[in-house]
């Protein structure tokens, strides 16, 4: 029974250590006031590393979070994969961001769209660019840590 024990508790131990470790980005969108906080991570042991949480930063602040998703690349920002989130809030619209931070799928560069639907009915485009790294968001590093 001892060895049954011992051998269970290794097995969780090993099991634990095994998950994946959470990466974090943080960039700025060029030409613009606001960038991202944001970490990749995988709530648990078995569960894969396609959940994002994190803050916008800069002239705004809210709350965003989403998936991690290979979308095809006929649109804009024409990347797979990126982290899809959206803005948290009582917001009367849906702002979606599709972004590629650099590094993400092996990528040299940042490259982001985001898409709204005013109307309920479709999606539509509303601005692209690129992004650049920036010093990570204390705000952002302290929230995601409840989330690992």
């Amino acid at each position: 029974m001892k060895k049954l024990l011992v051998v269970i508790g290794v097995l969780l131990l090993v099991s634990v250590s095994a998950a994946a470790k959470p990466t974090f980005y943080n960039f700025s969108f060029d030409g613009f006031c606001d960038g991202m906080s944001l970490v990749l991570y995988s709530p648990g042991v078995g569960i894969p590393k396609v959940f994002v949480a994190g803050v916008r930063t800069g002239c705004v602040a809210d709350n965003v979070g989403g998936f991690k998703t290979g979308i095809t690349k006929t649109i804009v920002p024409f990347r797979s994969p990126v982290l899809n989130v959206s803005i948290g809030g009582s917001y009367s619209y849906s702002l979606i961001y599709l972004i590629q931070p650099k590094g993400l799928g092996g990528a040299t560069s940042c490259a982001w769209a985001n898409y709204y639907s005013p109307d309920g009915v479709g999606n539509y485009l509303l601005n692209s660019g690129t992004c650049s790294t920036t010093a990570p968001d204390k705000k952002a590093t302290k929230s995601s840590g409840s989330i690992q």
